[in-house]
């Protein structure tokens, strides 16, 4: 499926993992940076196997997953591809868009409330529909804020940013984060889950995005 963006188009895609029927909730959900999520072998790692894999007849809902750009082929073009902030901008916006697609459709077709997920990049994704189209009945991000520019200019994952970026930090932030409109959303419909300890969506800084929510904390 492809998405077009400012950028230019990017393929995306999405897999019903489980369709029980139109009056069941739907649960649409985004992998992290770097995974592969519709591999489902054995020896695959992703977050989507590990979170959903098996345990399907314990879950009364529908399943999606979704595929964001570059995340298709092997782990050295994703990285390559990461090297250009308007690959990694127009990743969030395609993925985005397919959420969004996603929700029209599923709204359209099914009775019970869509629930957008999404774990690390997914998260971040989740939010950033939250702020743009707010469409989904509930929001439920996992290591993920609204300041995605911090991750990248105050974070251990600072060393993966380029020095002449690391020079500009305020134009990354510009860029990057979304708080502003993430905050004006009114509906009481998002719960997030952050680790107190985490040096890459750090806690102190990604926590002021849901000031007023209710925050789901990880003593890890």
């Amino acid at each position: 499926m492809a998405v077009e963006t400012p950028f230019g188009a990017f393929e995306t895609a999405y897999l019903p993992w489980q369709w029980l029927g139109p009056e069941y909730p739907t649960l649409v959900y985004h992998h992290g940076s770097g995974e592969r999520p519709f591999d489902v072998g054995r020896f695959s790692t992703n977050s989507f196997r590990r979170l959903f894999l098996g345990l399907e007849e314990a879950l009364p809902v529908n399943l999606v997953a979704v595929r964001a750009p570059f995340h298709d082929g092997p782990s050295r073009e994703y990285a390559r591809a990461m090297g250009d902030l308007e690959n990694f901008v127009g990743m969030l916006a395609a993925s985005t868009g397919l959420l969004e697609a996603l929700t029209e459709r599923i709204t359209d077709r099914a009775d019970g409330p869509v629930v957008l997920s999404g774990t690390s990049l997914g998260g971040w994704v989740v939010n950033l529909h939250r702020a743009c189209f707010g469409s989904a009945d509930r929001y439920v991000p996992l290591f993920a804020g609204a300041a995605l520019g911090e991750m990248f200019v105050s974070s251990v994952y600072r060393y993966m940013t380029a020095d002449a970026a690391l020079r500009q930090p305020s134009r990354l932030c510009d860029v990057l984060d979304f708080e502003d409109a993430f905050r004006a959303v009114e509906a009481d419909n998002s719960a997030p889950l952050l680790g107190r300890y985490d040096r890459i969506i750090e806690y102190d800084r990604q926590r002021l995005s849901y000031n007023g929510m209710s925050l789901a904390v990880l003593d890890r």
